[in-house]
């Protein structure tokens, strides 16, 4: 071998043997021939231990075929180089990646060796399996980020660094209204209305890369319409910018309700009330507030019951949990109590809040305050039970018509007066003009017009014709409906009961009248028959027996007593008489009469009497009383001329308000009833009504004076009772006398003899008389029995005697009535001046102070005229020698 060609061969095997590469030499069949040092730092094997070994015990089982196979490629080709990869079996055990480079060389026609060089790519490999698998990656990336574009919830846009848009997702164009190729050649300021688009660039331009910017904006659709959205807009790290877009519509709705909503609720005057699931207080409006008085700051996490005002019906609250904790609605009406104790009302609907799984969280309670629709339903309420008490106490008979006076409703009392009925009402048969007589046409008719114009007719006295024909008196008042002016109210009173008491009423004033007409007259008599009486006796004193005068005195006497007799029963009728009342028993002084009755009355009279044994006493004049009984008796008897029967009741009765007012004077309290029943021809209304009148009489011309009955009624008026008369033609009358019942026990009856003899004396009298007639009579009787006598025509003239006269005065005889001074006043004043004086009272009749309303005390002394001088004398001398 030439020198060069060893240099060479040195250089060779210094290059294999430092190369990074392993060098292998094979044979045909795969035999290590030869394996550069290399092969220890690649593979992790010895020369020494690959040497003679065959190449495949150091591939990958999986490669061995494929490296066989490659192998017999480069035989069957030499020269031929070959470039594989496969797998090779590390010292350590693992695994290695190589590359192999394989060529055959030949020799002599033949294959001296195969030449393989391996380079370790494991690392290659594993960059490429990287490389590969994270483009991998990005495609799957990629199409799960369109999948995302795409079924995103809002609206993508993508734009280039200047703002132009490069992508965007289906709901971008479905909110823009834009296609997507339209939307590639706009920009993002393009799709805001044109007066933010400047705004919109110099914001775009504003983001920094990785900052992003979110705002509320309007974007404007193709059609030119303008959607709310909220938008994202974020710069990348390429430059580009992100745009994400939410449609707010809906949002914005639900925000601008719950705006209005928090509005209403804090403006509204209603209360509102949210509490918790517990029911405890989370917040009150101001409403609230208002409503109870309390802040949010007291009642927060309080229980809406601390507004319990105790009022309510526990069953309601029950119901009204009930309901609201089952999910309902609950509406009502309460009663609270504001922080000042004030009560109110309010209607209130409770409803429950749930959450998505249907559980209650919240409860809100909307309260509007009715108490002043409460209050006017109570005074409402109030006012029509008024109205209807009204309507049914049928104190006035009430009836509603229409404009052709047809009565639609009506209470009882209507009904009553009228004379119709229930059936008639509802058979449309009642008519209110219907009722009219033709006197009174004109005028209802006027007053229907008048309230059919909304005018309130004043009240006027009419007639009414009734169902039966007969006419009734009565008020009539109309007006009208204030929703319906052709509809109305009339308004009845009936008037008949007053009526019949104003005609007594006029007819007690007549007698009244009367009564003191005839009482002056009696006065004037009783002066006039005083003057007779006296100077007959004293004429008849004077007289020898025998003179033929004498009969002629006598005579005139007589005369004289009986006109004395009609003016004690005039002085009765005018109730002017002196009585001198005891407590008695009525019922025994009908007994002690029974005897004189009968024999009165006549074998054809049958009499019966009735006395209670329970009775109570009166306080009355027993003579004046009998003088009742028999006048009635005697009445009664002369209204049964053919016989008949005659009852006398005496009992206690009780006069009560209403019985009153139907009976003109009397007045209710307890009493005693003396009733005299015949049952004779009775009385017509006209004879009823002239009854009690003096001198009326029924009687045939000289049968009865017609003072009877007008004592009966004078009698009873000064003893403050009350008589009334029930008649009927053919079916006998009834007296009832009501005399005042008292509590004190009766009195005994006692009478004084008259003493005997002839009253004389000495003392001196000062005699007030007014009448001249009577002054000279009493002065002649007493200066004849030997007193002293002063005489004075009027009060103040005998104050003047009494004055100057230096002697005493034993007595003062005086008119009870004169002009001027009275004869009590004159007493008195005497009395004063001269305390021992002793008083007696004379009068024709007696209405002044001195003698209770007629009635002489019992301590009085008191002389009626006329009197006989007898009785003056005795008068005199017994009130003279009087123990004081």
């Amino acid at each position: 071998m030439s020198t060069g060609a060893l240099r060479s061969e040195n250089w060779f095997q210094r290059l294999v043997e430092h190369s990074a590469d392993v060098i292998v030499l094979l044979d045909a069949g795969g035999l290590v021939l030869y394996a550069s040092p290399a092969i220890h730092r690649l593979f992790g094997h010895t020369v020494e231990a690959v040497l003679g070994r065959v190449a495949f015990e150091f591939v990958h089982p999986e490669d061995v075929s494929y490296c066989r196979a490659t192998l017999l490629d480069l035989v069957i080709h030499p020269d031929t180089v070959r470039r594989f990869e496969f797998r090779v079996l590390h010292g350590n055990g693992s695994c290695l990646n190589v590359e192999a480079s394989g060529v055959s060389r030949l020799e002599d026609e033949a294959i001296a060796a195969v030449v393989v060089t391996f380079r370790d790519i494991t690392e290659r490999i594993r960059m490429e399996t990287e490389l590969r698998q994270s483009q991998e990656m990005l495609r799957r990336n990629e199409a799960q980020y369109r999948a995302l574009v795409e079924q995103a919830a809002d609206a993508i846009l993508v734009a280039d660094s200047a703002g132009r848009l490069i992508d965007a997702n289906q709901l971008a164009c479905e909110l823009t209204g834009y296609s997507h190729a339209q939307l590639m050649q706009l920009s993002i300021a393009d799709t805001y209305p044109p007066e933010d688009r400047e705004m919109a660039r110099d914001r775009l331009h504003s983001i920094g890369v990785g900052e992003t910017s979110r705002s509320e904006r309007r974007v404007r659709r193709f059609d030119g319409t303008d959607v709310a959205v909220e938008i994202s807009l974020k710069r990348l790290e390429d430059g580009r910018v992100q745009g994400i877009l939410r449609d707010i519509t809906a949002r914005k709705q639900v925000e601008d309700r719950l705006r209005w909503l928090t509005l209403a609720t804090e403006q509204s005057p209603a209360s509102v009330i949210m509490t918790d699931g517990a029911g405890l207080i989370q917040y009150v409006n101001p409403g609230f507030t208002v409503m109870s008085g309390y802040q949010l700051e007291e009642v927060l996490g309080k229980s809406p019951r601390i507004l319990n005002s105790g009022l309510n019906d526990p069953a309601v609250s029950q119901r009204l949990w009930a309901a609201v904790k089952s999910g309902q609605v609950w509406r009502g009406e309460l009663c609270n109590r504001k922080k000042s104790g004030e009560l109110y009302w309010h209607s209130s609907s409770i409803a429950p809040i749930k959450d998505p799984d249907g559980h209650i969280i919240n409860f809100v309670a909307v309260q509007q305050d009715i108490t002043d629709r409460i209050e006017a339903e109570v005074a409402l309420r109030e006012q029509d039970a008024r109205c209807r008490r009204l309507v049914e106490s049928n104190i006035l008979g009430i009836g509603f018509w229409d404009s052709s006076g047809a009565v639609s409703e009506a209470n009882d009392e209507y009904l009553r007066i009228t004379g119709y009925t229930r059936e008639d009402l509802a058979a449309g048969t009642v008519n209110f003009r219907a009722m009219n007589p033709p006197e009174y046409e004109s005028a209802t008719t006027v007053a229907i017009m008048a309230a059919e114009n909304g005018e309130t007719v004043p009240p006027w006295e009419k007639e009414l014709l009734r169902k039966d024909g007969a006419r009734t008196p009565v008020v009539v008042g109309i007006a009208p409906l204030s929703e319906r002016r052709d509809q109305g109210v009339v308004f009845l009173l009936d008037i008949s009961q007053r009526r019949a008491l104003e005609g007594q009423l006029r007819q007690a004033q007549k007698m009244e009248a009367v009564g003191r007409l005839a009482g002056g007259v009696a006065h004037d008599f009783n002066n006039i028959l005083t003057a007779i009486t006296g100077y007959c006796d004293l004429l008849r004193e004077d007289l020898s027996p025998g003179h033929p005068g004498i009969d002629d005195v006598v005579e005139i006497r007589l005369a004289a007593d009986r006109a004395a007799g009609l003016t004690r029963q005039l002085l009765a009728f005018s109730r002017q008489q002196v009585l001198e009342p005891r407590v008695l028993d009525l019922g025994e002084l009908v007994h002690n009469l029974d005897r004189m009755l009968r024999r009165l009355l006549g074998e054809d009279v049958d009499l019966v009497t009735h006395v209670n044994p329970a009775l109570g006493a009166v306080k009355a004049d027993p003579g004046q009383v009998e003088q009742v009984l028999m006048n009635l008796a005697v009445n009664g008897r002369d209204a049964m001329p053919e016989g008949g029967k005659l009852v006398i009741d005496v009992r206690n009765a009780g006069i009560d308000s209403a019985f009153a007012a139907s009976h003109a004077g009397m007045r209710p309290g307890a009493y005693v009833l003396l009733s005299v029943r015949d049952s004779g021809t009775g009385m017509n209304e006209a004879t009823k009504a002239r009854l009690f009148e003096p001198f009326f009489t029924t009687k045939d011309k000289g049968k009865g004076t017609g003072l009877g009955l007008s004592t009966v009624y004078g009698i009873v008026k000064q003893s403050e009772g009350f008589i009334d008369v029930q008649s009927e033609l053919g079916r006998g009358s009834t007296f009832t006398v009501y005399l005042p019942r008292v509590e004190e026990a009766v009195e005994s009856s006692s009478t004084d003899a008259p003493p005997d003899g002839v009253a004389c004396g000495t003392e001196t009298i000062l005699l007030a008389e007014d009448d001249a007639t009577v002054r000279g009579i009493v002065s002649s009787v007493l200066t004849r029995a030997g007193y002293r006598v002063l005489t004075a025509k009027s009060g103040a003239e005998a104050l003047l005697i009494a004055a100057e006269y230096p002697r005493p005065i034993h007595m003062l005889v005086t008119d009870v009535v004169m002009p001027g001074l009275g004869g009590r006043d004159l007493a008195m004043r005497l009395l004063l001046a001269r305390p021992g004086l002793r008083v007696l009272y004379m009068s024709g009749y007696t209405d002044d102070e001195v003698l209770r309303r007629g009635i002489v005390e019992r301590t009085s002394a008191y002389l009626r005229k006329p009197f006989s001088p007898d009785l003056l004398l005795r008068k005199v001398r017994a009130e003279a020698d009087r123990v004081p």
